[in-house]
């Protein structure tokens, strides 16, 4: 495991910053956030330019997490039906 930590210093000091609030509201310990966030299962979203965002978690084991399938379905995506989906549907699909 790399140690995020030591090569992003601005993860480091936002961490250190909000640490204790963060791990009151997730109901975690500081030790599971810091050891998620370094296997990468968790990540820090926060800016420190906007002062006035509050710092959140996302990932496992916290309460937000994401779900993305970016993938088209096998059985229902040719190139016909992304290029159709990706265009408007007011010009005809190119035929082949």
């Amino acid at each position: 495991m790399s140690d995020i930590f030591a090569k992003n210093p601005a993860l480091k000091a936002l961490l250190d910053a909000h640490l204790d609030t963060l791990a009151s509201e997730e109901g975690l310990s500081p030790e599971a956030i810091t050891e998620a966030i370094a296997k990468g299962t968790m990540v820090l979203l926060a800016n420190p330019s906007h002062k006035n965002v509050k710092p959140i978690l996302v990932g496992q084991p916290s309460r937000i997490k994401v779900n993305a399938n970016m993938a088209p379905r096998p059985c229902a995506a040719t190139t016909k039906t992304r290029w159709r989906s990706s265009t408007s549907r007011s010009r005809p699909a190119p035929t082949r």
